[in-house]
């Protein structure tokens, strides 16, 4: 892992001397980390200004201006010509000085437990430093950062660190960038940021413009994205690679698809020739009773996949904006093809938008539910991001990759995202059934999480100041241990600065 972060670094600095030409700018893409950035995309594209697919960060900045460019502000309505303006204004921070540069504090009283799109905090505090910029063709960011009682014994990192080449209209990119597949709001299934980014090689198309061709235009806008990563060592099974493509589509103004695999495959130990790949992408695998011919339901099959798919679809009723979105992840095949799938978590969620004031206010429920039966017996848990080969799961240094609350939990969280001209502020209320079922499979290589109920109200507000974009936030929570039946209270405050420079 380090060889390969040392190359994102070298492929900064030398490819910078190569590719910069006198057009530049600071970031081609959208990260994870502005949760109100990605408010504001989505209120653009229930309303029709921006036609792209949104639901798959890194988002590229290209299609997004594209839309923005094409809008004619005087038939939008007041508030949404606001949301275009307050977009716009974000896309020209972008573009005003050649290469960015700052430094990042980041501090909390206490374990924040869960991370979310926009909640970058995972110890107790890290300090960062970074520069970024780009060409018409190349992109590249390094980052450094140092933190305080890290999980995972990593005080030093480079993530967020990358290297980026514009080819036609594709994008290759090496590096460690954190990722959001899916519309949830406080998290999805199949992908997230809740675990570190992952080094590895990723394509991704620049600007989803639909087919040109009759026969394929009804899809719409489309993405594309598929990286190669390569995990962790301190692992059942060290050093797999992780395989995950996501295909996106608008058909309608109002509903956008999405489509998700991931294949955990090869480390060390495990036979992995070009038929051994291609056997775990397309199901194939060994038959369990030691014969040539069986049953394909019988077969073991190669690879540890996670399949699913997601949808949003967004409306006007009674005057009132609504969007409803609904994601089905699953764990494992029920047959010899990749669509096969079976034992799945589902996730469901509603928002709407409100103005009150001078703040625009968008408001969501979702629900969660990765207790998933596996087999025939209906109380058999433990399954969902699990695996019987790869014992680590479906995991990044024991974080899930998916999930902030891992598998067996049920969840339902209401969040209030809002926005003024001078400042931001995101409130959040969870009722969580963590590890419903109390069991713990393979205790040696994931993390221990007792039966646990807990309810939380969370805060944070953020502003632009003469020292830069400071937050402070806030959080109380009280949580009750099955096997102890006692309760406990807890509050933590957070708080960070972005200084650029």
């Amino acid at each position: 892992m380090l060889r390969s972060l040392r190359t994102v670094c070298l492929l900064a600095v030398t490819s910078h001397a190569f590719f910069t030409v006198p057009k530049a700018h600071a970031e081609p893409w959208i990260d994870t980390s502005d949760q109100f950035l990605r408010a504001d995309i989505q209120r653009l594209a229930d309303a029709g200004v921006i036609t792209v697919p949104i639901n798959t960060y890194p988002l590229m900045w290209s299609g997004i201006t594209r839309n923005l460019k094409s809008a004619d502000i005087s038939e939008l309505s007041p508030d949404i010509a606001e949301v275009v303006a307050r977009v716009n204004y974000r896309y020209q921070q972008t573009q005003e000085q050649p290469f960015k540069s700052e430094i990042k504090a980041a501090a909390t009283s206490k374990d924040k437990r869960f991370t979310s799109f926009g909640e970058p905090h995972r110890e107790r505090a890290s300090l960062s430093v970074s520069n970024s910029g780009s060409s018409d063709y190349f992109a590249y960011k390094v980052a450094a950062s140092a933190h305080y009682d890290a999980s995972d014994n990593h005080t030093y990192r480079l993530d967020d660190s990358y290297a980026a080449l514009l080819l036609g209209n594709w994008v290759v990119s090496a590096g460690l960038v954190s990722s959001w597949w899916g519309p949830g709001n406080d998290q999805n299934l199949h992908r997230t940021n809740n675990a570190r980014p992952l080094p590895g090689l990723t394509l991704s198309r620049n600007d989803p413009q639909a087919f040109e061709t009759p026969w394929l235009s009804w899809l719409g806008e489309w993405n594309f994205t598929g990286s190669m990563s390569r995990l962790e060592s301190d692992r059942a099974i060290a050093n797999p690679y992780l395989l995950q493509m996501r295909g996106t589509l608008r058909p309608l103004r109002q509903l956008e698809l999405g489509f998700s695999l991931t294949n955990q495959m090869c480390g060390e130990g495990i036979d992995c020739s070009l038929s051994d790949i291609w056997d775990s992408l397309v199901g194939g695998g060994n038959c369990t009773d030691g014969t040539n011919d069986c049953d394909s339901s019988t077969k073991s099959h190669k690879g540890n996949k996670i399949a699913g798919f997601d949808v949003r679809y967004s409306d006007t009723w009674f005057g009132q904006p609504i969007g409803i979105y609904f994601e089905r992840t699953c764990e494992d095949n029920a047959g010899p093809y990749p669509w096969q799938i079976a034992d799945c978590g589902r996730q469901l969620g509603v928002d709407t938008w409100l103005n009150i004031g001078d703040s625009v206010n968008k408001v969501y429920l979702e629900a969660s539910d990765t207790l998933v039966a596996c087999g025939t017996n209906a109380n058999v848990f433990n399954c969902f991001y699990e695996h019987s080969e790869y014992l680590g799961g479906y995991r990044y240094y024991q974080r899930s990759i998916g999930s902030s609350y891992d598998s067996d939990a049920r969840t339902l969280v209401l969040g209030v995202i809002s926005q003024t001209p001078t400042y931001q502020v995101e409130t959040k209320v969870r009722w969580l059934q963590l590890n419903k079922d109390g069991g713990h499979r393979n205790p040696d290589y994931t993390p221990y999480q007792p039966k646990e109920n807990l309810v939380s109200i969370s805060s944070q507000v953020g502003r632009e100041t003469f020292m830069g974009r400071v937050n402070l936030g806030a959080e109380v929570r009280q949580s009750e241990i099955a096997e102890t039946a006692k309760r406990s209270t807890q509050a933590l405050i957070f708080a960070d600065l972005t200084y650029p420079f």
